[in-house]
């Protein structure tokens, strides 16, 4: 179990916590004008503020409606006691409700002047709820948005990476054939060309012989 100092040290951060949330509803306004402008850090930042903020007003819709309910009920016993007064003594006292008319109309009084004022302030909070709960909306669709505009961004780079990328690989392989046909061409120059020899005829090979035969004769 936590001792004193521990649960005091959790009340203060919940009380901590509670005042942030109830600083952050003040300024709601502001919060929507900024909303359209706000980067995706921002918004985000927000978002969980305002969500702080609504649980925050939420609460003390409830607190406050709690007091606006025992209002109502003080209201309708008194109406009760000066409905049904029983026996009553000649100063007023109410026997059956150990209370005199006049405290009882007083009390009625207060207790309906407290109710307009605490009624007036549920209305207040609740409409503060509905104003936060509408920007909490807002800054959700910018926050969207600026996700989607990022998404769409990254998609775009990748594309275009894919698409250079493939460029790339073809302009490789352009290269890689145009270095093979120069290959193909520096060899055909640097191999000696030669013209196809055709079989000699029996006449053709006979003058040759013969020429051969007077070229050695020419020289004994």
């Amino acid at each position: 179990m936590l001792g004193a100092g521990a649960w005091y040290a959790v009340y203060q951060n919940q009380e901590q916590a509670r005042k942030s949330a109830q600083e952050y509803a003040s300024t709601i306004q502001e919060v929507s004008d900024r909303s359209k402008t706000m980067t995706l850090t921002e918004a985000s930042d927000n978002e969980d503020k305002a969500r702080k903020s609504l649980k925050e007003q939420n609460r003390l819709i409830s607190e406050q409606s709690s007091k606006v309910k025992a209002l109502k009920e003080d209201i309708a016993g008194y109406q009760y006691m000066l409905a049904n007064r029983g026996p009553t003594t000649s100063g007023g006292f109410m026997i059956k409700h150990l209370t005199s008319v006049e405290a009882a109309t007083k009390g009625l009084a207060s207790a309906t002047e407290s109710l307009a004022v605490e009624q007036e302030r549920l209305t207040q909070l609740q409409d503060k709820a509905q104003e936060i709960q509408r920007v909490l909306e807002g800054i959700e669709h910018r926050r969207v948005v600026l996700i989607r505009q990022q998404a769409a961004e990254q998609n775009a780079a990748y594309q275009s990476l894919i698409m250079m990328n493939g460029q790339h690989t073809e302009f490789n392989r352009l290269l890689g054939l145009g270095n093979n046909l120069l290959m193909a061409r520096q060899g055909l120059v640097n191999a000696p060309m030669r013209m196809p020899q055709a079989d000699l005829t029996s006449q053709q090979a006979n003058a040759l012989e013969k020429s051969r035969q007077d070229l050695e004769l020419s020289k004994a």
